[in-house]
């Protein structure tokens, strides 16, 4: 299917707007891929190739948040090991091979692959190697007709959903490959202090999975109107199952449970309400949109 997604920055933020018409009701969806580790022989390449396809079924964008690579096969890695690296990328040209190899395997989905951020993984790469894989990555995906806008570690998406012809929602979402430190209670907390703005906040990097709903009372400044909203607090896991009790992995020595392996499904449902604001001139109410945010896991 054609995707049904637009991509545009407004400034410097990515938007991914839906142009026509959802209606009351209506959902649309956002695949979100964090921690792929796509390179490791331990990542389910199948299961997120299923993904992917569902995402181009249906025209949903795609959003990669950071460790699409692994790349801890290069001579720089403290352990300087090929266990962790599958055997069609042992070469000299390593990088290279990383890139083309996730260039084809993703070139049926480019069109649908709407953003690709950074994790710690490619940050790593910059560092130790002067070449930036998700750049590199982005740069082959568009000569596939991908739209995709590349980021950093951390920042903002803006959701449009055009609900009529003449009404339009945007839902901020905010992103970050995520965090080891700290619990998730003190994140959570954080997190939802720190990002007023935000109806969405996503992260992953912990093979968490989870939501988290923190609840708002609102006011506008300007008209006095009083309302509640809800920010949601969304962890993705990865695809890549570490869990080896026997093995001798570093995973394996810091003696880590087993994790849930898939991505998230993001999804956005427009809902009419009224507050009993009166239209001028008339009996008619004024009604009160909103989008109804959700998360499903997809396994």
């Amino acid at each position: 299917m054609i995707p049904i997604f637009l991509t545009s920055r407004r400034g410097s933020v990515p938007v991914i707007e839906w142009p026509d018409p959802v209606g009351t009701k209506g959902t649309r969806r956002v695949l979100l891929v964090f921690d792929a580790h796509w390179d490791s022989p331990r990542c389910n390449v199948k299961l997120l190739k299923t993904h992917l396809e569902e995402a181009v079924e249906e025209g949903a964008p795609v959003i990669l948040g950071g460790d699409t690579f692994d790349a801890q096969g290069g001579r720089w890695h403290p352990g300087r090991s090929l266990d962790g690296v599958r055997p069609e990328f042992r070469g000299e040209d390593y990088l290279d091979l990383l890139v083309s190899g996730f260039a084809e395997f993703a070139e049926f989905a480019a069109p649908n692959i709407a953003g690709m951020f950074r994790g710690n993984h490619e940050i790593t790469i910059c560092r130790n190697n002067n070449t930036d894989l998700t750049e590199r990555a982005a740069e082959r995906l568009r000569q596939s007709g991908s739209p995709v806008i590349t980021g950093g570690i951390g920042g903002w998406i803006l959701c449009r959903l055009c609900v009529t012809k003449t009404v339009r929602l945007i839902v901020p979402v905010y992103y970050h490959h995520g965090t080891a430190g700290g619990g998730v209670a003190s994140k959570v907390t954080r997190r939802a202090a720190m990002l007023p703005e935000a109806a969405v906040v996503v992260t992953g990097h912990t093979g968490d999975e989870y939501i988290i709903t923190v609840c708002r009372d609102r006011v506008s400044p300007v008209t006095g109107r009083i309302w509640q909203d809800e920010q949601i607090h969304i962890s993705s896991p990865g695809y890549s199952a570490n869990y080896d009790p026997e093995g001798s992995s570093w995973h394996s020595q810091q003696e880590r449970p087993p994790s849930p392996v898939g991505g998230t499904w993001l999804e956005l449902t427009v809902s009419r309400s009224y507050d009993g604001t009166r239209l001028k001139k008339s009996d008619g109410r004024l009604p009160h949109w909103k989008v109804i945010v959700n998360a499903r896991r997809a396994k």
